[in-house]
C-alpha cells in the first residue's frame, strides 16, 4: 500500500471523528451571549403587611442581565435583582420602628425555535423589625410553561 493510501486509512477516521466532536462542541456553544450588570444606591418604599407600616429604605440595587442564544436557536434571558445592604424606618405615626430589609427577583426565560416558552420566577422579600413591630418576611416560586403558571412554592411570616 502506498503512503497517500496508508494516510487515508488512518487520518479518514480520525478525520470523520475530529468533525463530529466538532460539530457536537459547536451546538454546546452559545452563538451569543452577552451579561450587563448594574450597581446603584437606591431608596425605595416597602410595606409591612403585617402592620401597614410604610417603611423608607435605602440601601444598594444590583441588576444582572444576561441572554444567550445557543447552537441550537433556542433563547435564554436571566434578569436578577437585588436589595442589599437596605435601611430605613417606619411611618413617625406608627413610632417610627427601625427595620433592615433585603429583596430577591429572579427570572429566568426560555424561548426555543416552535415558540415554546418557560419562565421561572424566584421572589424574597424580607423586612425585619429592629424594634417593637413584628417582621415580615414574604417568599414564592412560580414556573409558567406556554402560559400555564404553577405555583411551585409560596409562603410569608404570620403576623
Amino acid at each position: 500500500m502506498s503512503k497517500r493510501g496508508l494516510l487515508r486509512v488512518i487520518a479518514g477516521p480520525m478525520i470523520a471523528t475530529a468533525l463530529t466532536a466538532g460539530g457536537m462542541l459547536a451546538q454546546a456553544t452559545p452563538a451569543f451571549a452577552a451579561t450587563t450588570t448594574t450597581h446603584l444606591p437606591w431608596t425605595t418604599p416597602l410595606m409591612n403587611m403585617c402592620t401597614g407600616d410604610l417603611v423608607s429604605l435605602t440601601g444598594d440595587f444590583q441588576m444582572v442581565t444576561g441572554e444567550t442564544i445557543d447552537g441550537n436557536g433556542d433563547v435564554h434571558m436571566i434578569l436578577m435583582q437585588h436589595g442589599a445592604d437596605l435601611k430605613g424606618f417606619g411611618l413617625l405615626s406608627l413610632g417610627s420602628n427601625p427595620y433592615v430589609g433585603s429583596f430577591t427577583d429572579n427570572t429566568i426565560t426560555e424561548l426555543d425555535l416552535t415558540g415554546a416558552t418557560t419562565d421561572q420566577e424566584a421572589f424574597h422579600e424580607n423586612l425585619i423589625s429592629r424594634g417593637t413591630e413584628p417582621s415580615f418576611k414574604f417568599h414564592y416560586n412560580i414556573r409558567v410553561v406556554n402560559g400555564v403558571p404553577t405555583v411551585d412554592h409560596i409562603d410569608s411570616d404570620p403576623c
